[in-house]
């Protein structure tokens, strides 16, 4: 069972359908956010209820609930095979090592704004789904597959065969994400915030990009280069 504490990431959480056991809501709390949850519970009939607000920080173990905890079963984490048999996959995000639950977070919320249909990451050395990360996506984590891989390598080369393109995000990449044909089925693959991708990953990859620095910062945020890289993938299929 899995504690959901803030109006975003409750409300996404009741829109997508996941099975929610209860509401607890600060008899003080008000906003238009806090009535849609409210409105969204009662309608798929579950039990809200108002909670003095040191109620509320006691069962979420933060003051960072904004007035509203939700109850509700654990989200799936699949397996690649699960993953590839679903049908019209087209993008796919990799996090290589990838350990900060904000940028985490972050990079998933951007993956679901973006239709990324799934977030490969692997078993150690890497954030994962924590409650951390659920809070910093802000709900993103409720539109997204979450694929956990005990080698990304070899998950990497398996979706290859399944005719995928591999792309890396670098630095110091020989291509611009301008040149890169994003319309084909493809993965994105973000490296951890101070190595970026490991040696053995980037040899996976088709494509080694780098977004154009034209500033005197010559490196992004992990969430931030996610974040340009996803755009350039809409703009390139719009």
């Amino acid at each position: 069972m899995d504690k959901i504490a803030g109006r975003n990431s409750v409300r996404e959480a009741l829109r997508s359908g996941r099975r929610v056991r209860e509401v607890l809501m600060a008899r003080s709390g008000k906003g238009q956010i806090l009535e849609e949850i409210e409105n969204l519970a009662r309608e798929k009939g579950i039990t809200v209820k108002k909670v003095k607000r040191e109620e509320l920080e006691r069962l979420a173990s933060s003051e960072n609930h904004q007035g509203v905890l939700a109850m509700a079963e654990s989200l799936p984490v699949l397996t690649l095979d699960e993953l590839l048999q679903e049908e019209n996959l087209t993008l796919l995000l990799a996090l290589d090592q990838v350990q900060d639950p904000q940028n985490v977070g972050s990079i998933i919320r951007s993956a679901a704004f973006a239709g990324v249909q799934g977030v490969i990451y692997p078993a150690r050395r890497s954030a994962g789904i924590t409650s951390a990360v659920v809070r910093a996506s802000a709900g993103g984590v409720e539109w997204v597959k979450k694929v956990e891989v005990v080698n990304l390598a070899r998950a990497l080369e398996a979706l290859k065969d399944y005719g995928f393109w591999i792309v890396g995000g670098e630095p110091a990449g020989d291509e611009l994400i301008f040149e890169v044909d994003f319309r084909l089925p493809v993965v994105l693959v973000i490296g951890s915030e101070g190595k970026g991708i490991r040696r053995l990953i980037r040899e996976k990859c088709d494509h080694l990009v780098r977004i154009p620095c034209v500033g005197f910062i010559d490196s992004l945020n992990a969430s931030v280069a996610a974040g340009i890289m996803l755009y350039e993938v809409i703009r390139q299929r719009q």
